[in-house]
């Protein structure tokens, strides 16, 4: 594969572990701050030890059945065609519940940011407030509206995209092209600013996609490097020309996370 390969799977992959909206849900329902972190420990060596299955069936795919037309087929005719009937079946049940875990994960935690932080962010804005109390059917119907919506653009996007190798390099770097810099650097640079994270995040994903535009290869290491420093860059020059985040919540900040985990 060699090393330039290695590492730009690292850096497509890896940081989408941690800046991925669904695995923060999960996070932010944890009972406490132990369960969060030996949760996470243990999903990484579920994932190290998922990659390696893969890996292991694509080396056997190579070798039992070495005329496959596409990368694509490559699960499915093992399937079909190595394994015995009942075992067949329970590979199958078992890797469309997992998608479908996945799949709703994804759509919840789209719906929750659409909801909460764009549509509530326009609305506070206007001055509409939040909704009378005793009506938490509205949240709830919100939240539907917002799954069926997002539901039928990404089933579009499936039918759109026939290889999954290319949607999940897209997904990948929309992810890290906008918004790992703007997340690990909000933890870790005080005078970081909320428009300096948004305008971050704007400026790294269309400086991706216009690269991938103009190289006309979505594959190519570039684009995921542009976006990246164009990114960082964003967040940098915006925040400090911002005002900085008040004492008042910087203290809320430090003392959340100097505090030691809770039992």
């Amino acid at each position: 594969m060699g090393g330039e390969k290695i590492f730009m799977q690292l850096i497509l992959y890896v940081p989408t572990m941690v800046i991925g909206q669904d695995l923060w849900q999960r996070v932010f329902t944890a009972r406490n701050d132990n369960v969060a972190r030996w949760a996470g420990f243990g999903a990484s060596i579920y994932c190290f030890a998922y990659g390696i299955a893969g890996a292991l069936i694509g080396m056997s795919a190579a070798v039992l059945l070495p005329g496959l037309a596409t990368k694509d087929e490559v699960y499915t005719q093992v399937v079909r065609s190595v394994l015995p009937v009942g075992l067949a079946g329970l590979v199958v049940a078992g890797a469309l519940a997992a998608i479908m875990s996945t799949s709703s994960g994804a759509l919840i935690a789209t719906a929750t940011v659409a909801k909460q932080d764009i549509l509530g962010g326009l609305r506070r804005r206007k001055g509409a407030g939040t909704k009378p109390a005793g009506t938490p059917h509205d949240e709830i119907r919100d939240s539907r509206i917002f799954i069926v919506v997002f539901g039928i653009v990404m089933a579009g996007v499936a039918c759109a995209v026939h290889d999954v190798v290319a949607a999940l390099t897209l997904a990948s770097d929309f992810l890290v092209g906008g918004l790992m810099v703007p997340v690990l650097g909000g933890m870790i640079w005080k005078r970081a600013t909320g428009k300096g994270a948004v305008a971050s995040i704007i400026i790294g994903v269309v400086a991706t996609i216009g690269t991938m535009i103009i190289m006309r290869d979505i594959f190519a290491n570039m684009p995921i490097y542009i976006g990246i420093v164009a990114s960082f860059v964003s967040f940098i020059a915006v925040s400090l020309f911002d005002e900085p985040t008040s004492p008042a919540i910087m203290q809320r900040w430090q003392q959340r996370i100097a505090s030691k985990p809770r039992s």
